[in-house]
């Protein structure tokens, strides 16, 4: 397990949290183009010789786990969104409905509805895109010559590809117009973020061997890479706005993965403390549970602690939900995610076991 990377999925998740209560609200684009990165750095790293050879067995073996973990949750929060959904007297159609259960919202150029239901779904559904090109994927990798510089090739590519079809639909980016779609939802174009991240994890598996883990260049370059993305974050240098849902942040969310997968420095020895793993581990449910919970707050007991005001007694209970949402997502993970999740993995569906996983993504 790279534990810093376990513990920085909090810290999105959190970010996604405060994205919905009105905090800083630019940070929930860019915790999910991380979550995007992120996956494809596990998942190579986890699988990376999986697939020399691509066959069913191993496909499915694959799937079944990406399966068990992720779709439960998501089908459980499906039936609870229906309390707001009622309350706020929403109007899904049936289209909407069988789309998000089966997780392909983000192919429908649906503008409208693409966050029918717990609205967060739509990036689990850009994610299954990434888990069932996967395999294909890492099996034409394998086979590559230079693996990491070929693939890093093809990951320049695919970069100046979705730069060119944002720039052309920069004056189409407003929200639920079809360049805000295409750029942001739909699940080919958020796939250079996932290359990305694989390309992070090739490189990752080609040199960690042969790195010295010296703390104190390791904690200037973690020290480097976060102040960098404080600038940057602070700071938009381009006008293009399409460039902001994913684009613009991606190279400088890869170096921060990157510099942190070695859990070298100061700041790694930091996000290796047990709380922070845990609350890594539980982060799915976090991103998962936090909108609903919001919303039922602002049900049964005031809509007030939704929007962000500048009287203290409202922030407290701001942070009060967040409490709330953690300690939810524990019990989910314990009693719900991780179950279900053991459950899926040891039905009979193939003679293979998933025993040899080094950590989920």
């Amino acid at each position: 397990m790279i534990k810093t990377l376990t513990s920085f999925r909090f810290f999105a998740a959190i970010f996604v949290v405060m994205h919905h209560m009105l905090y800083y609200t630019g940070l929930g684009s860019v915790a999910v183009t991380f979550f995007f990165i992120l996956s494809g750095f596990i998942l190579t790293y986890n699988y990376h010789d999986k697939f020399n050879e691509l066959t069913r067995e191993s496909y499915f073996k694959f799937f079944k786990s990406r399966f068990a973990r992720v779709y439960p949750l998501h089908f459980l929060t499906f039936i609870l969104s229906y309390i707001p959904i009622y309350y706020f007297k929403l109007d899904y159609s049936i289209k909407d409905t069988i789309a998000n259960v089966f997780l392909f919202q983000t192919y429908i150029p649906n503008y409208k509805d693409v966050f029918s239901f717990n609205g967060v779904s739509w990036s689990i559904s850009t994610e299954f895109f990434f888990y069932i090109t996967f395999p294909f994927v890492m099996f034409v990798v394998s086979k590559l010559k230079k693996k990491v510089l070929s693939s890093a090739i093809i990951a320049v590519v695919l970069f100046a590809i979705c730069a060119v079809i944002g720039y052309s639909l920069n004056d189409k980016m407003g929200a639920y117009q079809v360049g805000w779609w295409a750029v942001y939802v739909f699940p080919p174009f958020r796939f250079v973020d996932f290359f990305s991240g694989m390309v992070l994890g090739l490189l990752y598996l080609k040199i960690t061997d042969h790195v010295r883990r010296n703390p104190i260049p390791f904690t200037i370059l973690e020290v480097g890479s976060l102040l960098l993305f404080y600038v940057i974050l602070q700071h938009h240098y381009m006008e293009i706005s399409a460039f902001f849902f994913s684009l613009y942040y991606l190279p400088f969310l890869c170096l921060i993965v990157f510099v942190f997968s070695f859990q070298a420095g100061l700041i790694s020895k930091i996000l290796s403390l047990r709380i922070f793993v845990h609350l890594g581990e539980i982060s799915y449910s976090t991103y998962m549970i936090h909108q609903l919970v919001i919303l039922y707050t602002v049900i049964f007991l005031s809509n007030g602690i939704y929007n962000r005001t500048s009287y203290l007694q409202h922030n407290l209970a701001q942070l009060f939900v967040v409490l709330i949402i953690i300690a939810l997502s524990d019990i989910s993970y314990r009693y719900f995610e991780n179950p279900m999740r053991k459950l899926i993995n040891n039905l009979k569906i193939d003679t293979l076991t998933t025993s040899n996983v080094k950590q989920t993504a």
